[in-house]
């Protein structure tokens, strides 16, 4: 009889150790969920690692390039696109060649500054524009976004050499005007007399020495002449590639003849400012091609 009733007790411990059906589908889907939590996640990580960074370069349609002549020599301003595909990225650094066709002159630019994209306030006028810049570092462009970009490349070392020598032209001209006593702004009583004093001045200055030594000095920094130029862009991103992308414009004779006229204006920019009168420098737009 005992030994009946322990076979019995076995039997039934057995059967109530036994999972439940219920018991076994709320395993499983236990196990899948986790599986689904972490296999997601990790499959999506994988496919985008391996998919392809891809950068495009897509100019503004109309005028992308401005080419400017000052104290700070010949530079530029470009203002384009930056279409990033798939992941993202961080331009690290931009850099532009210019090429002349004729004499293959060659001169390298490093982006110096960042600038907002204009917000007009008043119409078109670009004396109306505000507008904002930033010293150029390092950029951070997400996945599948279009980045505009208005880009100030300049040559440091030009810059730095020419404002040297501005600042030289400078003490020559007060000086100048110093030492001869019909050129006192300071007696000027109204804009005409201002306007025929500083005349005077600049005709005067321009039979010195010094005016030939500062127009010598311009025209060993002046770049613009009339022909065809190459501009290859090189933009730096991530750890160490980069994006090449080559670019042509031509400058005619007149543009150039127009550029020459600013040797004048750099020379008495300085004296302009001082006596708050408007400095009429030029400055040149131009449409690029792409180059293939």
């Amino acid at each position: 009889m005992s030994s009946e009733i322990l076979t019995s007790n076995i039997i039934q411990n057995t059967t109530n150790s036994a999972m439940s059906s219920y018991e076994k589908y709320s395993l499983l889907i236990s196990i899948i969920a986790i599986v689904i939590s972490i296999g997601v996640p990790l499959l999506q990580w994988i496919y985008k690692k391996a998919k392809r960074l891809r950068l495009s370069i897509i100019p503004f349609e109309n005028n992308p390039l401005l080419l400017l002549f000052n104290e700070s020599g010949c530079y530029f301003k470009l203002m384009f696109c930056i279409q990033c595909e798939d992941q993202d990225t961080t331009i690290t650094s931009i850099d532009a060649t210019l090429t002349r066709q004729s004499d293959s002159w060659e001169k390298t630019y490093k982006w110096s500054f960042l600038e907002s994209t204009y917000i007009n306030w008043l119409g078109n006028n670009s004396a109306n524009r505000l507008n904002s810049a930033t010293y150029a570092r390092p950029y951070k462009i997400k996945e599948n976004t279009l980045e505009p970009f208005i880009i100030e490349f300049s040559a440091q070392d030009d810059a730095s050499k020419l404002n040297s020598e501005c600042n030289d032209n400078e003490t020559s001209l007060s000086q100048f005007m110093y030492f001869n006593p019909d050129y006192k702004i300071s007696s000027c009583k109204n804009i005409d007399e201002l306007k025929t004093t500083i005349a005077a001045i600049k005709a005067g200055y321009k039979q010195t020495n010094e005016y030939s030594s500062i127009n010598k000095t311009l025209k060993q920094y002046f770049y613009w002449k009339s022909d065809s130029y190459l501009l290859n862009l090189s933009i730096h991103y991530g750890v160490d590639n980069c994006k090449q992308c080559s670019y042509e414009f031509e400058i005619s004779q007149e543009e150039a003849d127009e550029f020459s006229r600013n040797f004048e204006e750099i020379t008495f920019c300085r004296l302009h400012k001082s006596c708050n009168l408007p400095n009429n420098l030029f400055s040149l737009n131009k449409n690029i091609q792409a180059h293939t």
